[in-house]
């Protein structure tokens, strides 16, 4: 988005458009040109490999309804993916520190790739187990 406007507009849209779908569109309008550009290459190769006929020439609001379908069923697959792989991740690290006693540094050790995640999951794990702690000697 030009920074020089303070003000965007999306274009119409179906009324009864879900609203996680219009909140994607929201946010793909704010991104810098740049970012939108890179989405845009993406979505495409996203759509060729899904068989979704679109029109390359056509911007974003000249998109047809049928377009804008796709687009939303497409992010939603994407995230929906995204919420399955995170779910296994979550269950693998914690069979990994909480039944096989292994330290999240030694699994940062043989899964460098991963580290960041590993990094982030176990401290959520820690605080969870602290809260779950803390209620337990509540009651």
């Amino acid at each position: 988005m030009d920074k020089n406007f303070d003000r965007i507009q999306l274009p119409p849209l179906p009324a009864d458009m879900d609203a996680n779908a219009v909140a994607v569109l929201w946010e793909y309008i704010k991104m810098p040109a740049e970012e939108q550009e890179r989405m845009k290459e993406y979505l495409n190769k996203t759509v060729q490999m899904a068989d979704i006929p679109v029109d390359r020439q056509n911007e974003v609001y000249d998109i047809p309804l049928e377009g804008i379908e796709g687009f939303r069923k497409t992010l939603l697959d994407m995230i929906g993916n995204l919420i399955v792989e995170i779910s296994r991740f979550s269950c693998w690290l914690c069979h990994q520190i909480y039944v096989q006693g292994e330290s999240a540094a030694e699994l940062i050790v043989k899964h460098p790739e991963a580290k960041d995640l590993i990094r982030i999951m176990s401290e959520v794990f820690e605080v969870m187990m602290k809260d779950n702690e803390a209620g337990a000697e509540q009651e």
